[in-house]
C-alpha cells in the first residue's frame, strides 16, 4: 500500500522526531541501545497506524451508506490502537522500562509531527477536499 503525500509528510515529521529521541536517548539514557530500539519499535508502530489510516479512509471514501462507514472507521480507529498497544508491550517485555519508555516517545511521536505538518506545510488546505454544490446546498438546508 502507498501512502498519500500528506502522510509521507507526516511519517517524515515522526522520522524527524526519532531521530532527535535517538540522539537525546543515547547520551541520556542510562541503558541506550534499549532506549533506541524502543524508539525503533514506535517508529515502526507509527508506519503501520499510518498504513491503517490510508485504508480506513479509503474504504470511508469508497463505501456509500453512512453507517458502513461509521463502523469502517471505528474497526480502523481499533486497530491503530491494538497496533500501538502491540508496540508498546512488546517493547516492554523485550526490552525492559527502558525499551517502553523509548517506545511510547516513538508512538506519541505521531502526534508532534501531525502538529509540525500542519504548521509546516505549506499548502495546508492540500488534504482538505474541496466543496462541491451538493454539499454546500445540503447545508444550506435546501
Amino acid at each position: 500500500m502507498k501512502l498519500s503525500e500528506t502522510g509521507l509528510a507526516l511519517f517524515k515529521g515522526v522520522l524527524v522526531i526519532c531521530a532527535l529521541a535517538l540522539i537525546g536517548g543515547g547520551i541520556l539514557s542510562p541503558y541506550p541501545l534499549m532506549f533506541c530500539l524502543g524508539v525503533l519499535i514506535g517508529a515502526f508502530s507509527n508506519l503501520m497506524r499510518l498504513l491503517l489510516l490510508e485504508r480506513a479512509v479509503n474504504l470511508v471514501m469508497e463505501s456509500n451508506a453512512t453507517g458502513d462507514a461509521k463502523s469502517l472507521m471505528r474497526r480502523g480507529y481499533m486497530s491503530r490502537s491494538l497496533v500501538s498497544i502491540v508496540a508498546l508491550v512488546a517493547a516492554f517485555q523485550l526490552l525492559g522500562p527502558q525499551g517502553l519508555w523509548g517506545a511510547a516517545i516513538g508512538v506519541i511521536s505521531l502526534h508532534f509531527a501531525a502538529f509540525l505538518v500542519g504548521f509546516f506545510l505549506k499548502e495546508k488546505d492540500s488534504a482538505v477536499p474541496p466543496k462541491t454544490d451538493k454539499i454546500d446546498h445540503e447545508q444550506k438546508g435546501g
